[in-house]
């Protein structure tokens, strides 16, 4: 059973689906101001490189990443951000727990999807270029 937590702020309220089941452990935690996961997210920051076009990023993104990242796992979403007023992207990976990324990532099949892979990495590599990256626990979302 999941709850509904109500956070008000500046007198409105804001009401949240907790994803972790709500446990007498997970009440603690709220007792505490601390929140269960709910999910899991990498971000990387790429730019796009002079001449290339935003159109081939997405179509890319579109025809050979997501459906490759299907076969990977059911649970992972995939997700495209243009950062206002510049020439770079945030691509995100959204996965239903740490654990199922680690899973995932760390498994037989893994090598072998990531071979598959190679070439597509080499077209994104051929239109953007890399700048950071990060990982991210959401509590709330």
């Amino acid at each position: 059973m999941c709850a509904i937590l109500v956070v008000s702020i500046d007198g409105q309220e804001y009401p949240f689906t907790l994803a972790a089941p709500f446990t007498a452990q997970n009440e603690r935690r709220l007792d505490r101001k601390e929140f269960a996961m709910v999910e899991f997210v990498t971000y990387k920051r790429w730019r796009l490189k002079p001449g290339k076009r935003e159109a081939d990023l997405v179509d890319l993104v579109r025809r050979e990443i997501v459906p490759h990242y299907a076969k990977l796992a059911a649970g992972v979403r995939l997700g495209l951000h243009r950062i206002t007023d510049t020439s770079s992207y945030l691509a995100l990976q959204h996965w239903q727990s740490r654990a199922a990324w680690e899973a995932a990532t760390s498994s037989d099949f893994y090598q072998s999807w990531l071979g598959e892979y190679e070439p597509i990495l080499a077209q994104w590599d051929q239109l953007v270029e890399f700048e950071d990256e990060w990982e991210a626990e959401v509590i709330l979302g």
